[in-house]
């Protein structure tokens, strides 16, 4: 069996889902995913399967506080993002919550404008040993 561990890589059971290579943990909840629209693209997401963010408690609270601290002492402050929290709809009967985090670090050119493909320079390995060591 291959050992994706070694590579910096690990196969998360996300949210319920079958497993997948999604992303790179750094920090307990927290991961610079793969296919990320912009540098210190952050997914935050429970160890265990909740529905609904509120569910969490202080914990997942403490989660976003942790992951906005590493971003902000990495870049020197806060930097302009955008986040949006991902909670389970009413009537729901599996659902998993997640916190997607996007920091406005570039402005979209020609081929992300005209094809939808976003180009990320920092490798997600690299973001989440820059961020990891904060």
């Amino acid at each position: 069996m291959l050992n994706l561990r070694n590579k910096g890589f690990i196969l998360a059971l996300l949210c319920g889902c079958a497993f997948t290579a999604v992303g790179v943990w750094f920090s307990s909840g927290t991961m610079a995913p793969y296919a990320s629209t912009s540098p210190f693209q952050l997914l935050l997401a429970p160890r265990r399967t909740r529905a609904r963010f509120e569910d969490e408690g202080p914990s997942g609270a403490a989660l976003l506080h942790d992951a906005l601290l590493r971003l902000s002492r990495r870049l020197g402050g806060p930097p302009p993002l955008n986040l949006w929290v991902r909670t389970a709809p009413q009537g729901a009967d599996q659902y998993c919550w997640r916190i997607d985090i996007v920091p406005r670090l570039v402005q979209p050119a020609g081929l992300e404008l005209g094809s939808g493909v976003h180009l990320c320079e920092l490798a997600p390995e690299q973001a989440a040993a820059e961020l990891g060591s904060v």
